[in-house]
């Protein structure tokens, strides 16, 4: 091995990349001159390997990759500026990340930005990290520049499906009333000795004619029959504004059918899975969790090698694939004008927050947290989050043509309904020829 120089690239596989991050045993057998640069996937940084005993690997910085653009941007960005500004430091951009930091517990180690917080490489991290206990155990953060919630994202189902499970709906009371309806007809046609049908038919055309707000050909003159049929109008009159109402809340505010609205309804619903961003908080909260509705979403947590790491890749996934996202929302508002589809969110009732995240005992978290109040009360960090950040999605109106396929529940009824009128015309004629 020392007598070549070395140049070894790391990438894709989580259990490779883990040990580029931190080696924990002498896998190349490399000696103390031993010219081994080592290029981690995600990382700018290109490190120097050699070993002094046997089964240690000391790592140190080689080279660190030119920055064309050094500026920071985003609300914490900005945020990082006006505080260079007033405290009177210079920002060095060391390095850049793809994760905020996951933790491997076989090796006890974190990757990403916690990584290089842990290690002292960096002194802040300047992105929107979530704390949990595990993060505060090795690095500190600052007060919250803003606090948001966690959901669950999921593609906008299409408004133009068709619900046949509305149709299909049965209840005791309708048997009954059905039951009822032919026992009566059965009694009226041995009492008055006429047909079972012709009495059926009648009584559906008088019934029909109401609901169409038509007059009786003749009014009856038994008291009961006038407080049914009464009853039978006013009754018509409540479904026609009914009907009416719920039309037009039904077009002029557009609510989809989600498949599911709470997390137990997710589990149930077999059909989607669950994707976080790998190295993030929300994957170690999965990952780690106790909690026994957690353990049972983990089970549909997809494959860690197809965790996206970016942004567009989670929601180029959710909008390919059946798949929900778990994030909370600043991610997800903040890229809403590039989102390839439109996404509907799930509240999930869990609060979070967002802070930088420090190195352990840091001695300027007490002066950044001490101007970021003043930010806070002189109004600055309101009108940053303003430009930066969208408090809520969007869902624009678009109004689609409407397909043959969305009006065919409505022409089967139509279709059916004078088909069955047309049956029991036919069947009074027949009875009244008989007769």
């Amino acid at each position: 091995m020392s007598l070549n120089l070395w140049l070894v690239f790391f990438g894709e596989s989580d259990d490779l990349l883990q040990f580029c991050y931190a080696p924990h045993k002498n896998l190349f057998n490399i000696a103390f001159n031993t010219k081994m640069l080592i290029k981690c996937e995600n990382d700018h940084i290109i490190k120097e390997w050699y070993s002094l005993f046997k089964d240690e690997v000391k790592r140190d910085d080689y080279m660190n990759s030119d920055f064309k653009n050094t500026s920071l941007s985003g609300l914490f960005g900005s945020v990082l500026q006006e505080l260079s500004n007033v405290m009177n430091f210079t920002v060095d951009l060391v390095t850049s990340e793809q994760m905020f930091g996951h933790y491997y517990a076989d090796s006890k180690n974190w990757s990403g930005v916690m990584g290089r917080l842990v290690s002292k490489e960096i002194d802040i991290g300047v992105a929107e990290f979530s704390r949990n206990k595990r993060r505060l155990e090795v690095v500190d953060f600052s007060v919250p520049l803003s606090i948001t919630r966690f959901n669950m994202y999921l593609k906008r189902p299409n408004m133009t499906a068709i619900m046949w499970s509305s149709y299909v709906q049965w209840a005791t009371n309708i048997f009954l009333m059905t039951f009822c309806s032919l026992v009566i007809a059965i009694m009226m046609s041995k009492l008055g000795k006429k047909n079972v049908i012709a009495l059926i038919s009648e009584n559906c055309f008088h019934i029909w004619g109401m609901q169409c707000q038509q007059g009786l050909p003749e009014f009856p003159s038994a008291t009961s029959l006038k407080l049914a049929f009464a009853s039978l109008f006013i009754s018509s009159i409540v479904i026609h504004i009914t009907y009416s109402a719920t039309l037009t809340s039904f077009i002029t505010v557009f609510e989809p059918s989600l498949p599911f609205t709470t997390e137990q309804e997710f589990l149930l619903h077999s059909s989607y899975n669950l994707t976080v961003f790998r190295g993030s908080i929300y994957h170690d909260s999965i990952q780690q969790s106790k909690h026994p509705i957690v353990k049972l979403m983990k089970k549909r947590l997809v494959n860690s090698k197809d965790l996206p790491t970016t942004m567009i890749e989670a929601l180029h996934q959710v909008c390919t694939q059946k798949v929900v996202l778990y994030m909370n929302e600043i991610f997800v508002n903040k890229n809403n004008p590039r989102n390839p589809c439109p996404l509907m969110s799930i509240d999930m009732g869990r609060p979070d927050s967002q802070s930088f995240a420090l190195i352990k005992n840091s001695p300027y978290k007490k002066i950044i947290n001490f101007y970021i109040e003043n930010f806070r009360a002189f109004g600055i960090l309101k009108v940053l989050r303003n430009r930066y950040q969208q408090h809520s999605i969007i869902l624009n109106s678009k109004y689609w043509p409407v397909s043959f396929w969305s009006i065919v529940p409505i022409l089967i009824i139509f279709i059916s309904g004078v088909g069955f009128a047309i049956l029991m015309l036919i069947c009074d004629n027949g009875s009244q020829c008989d007769t």
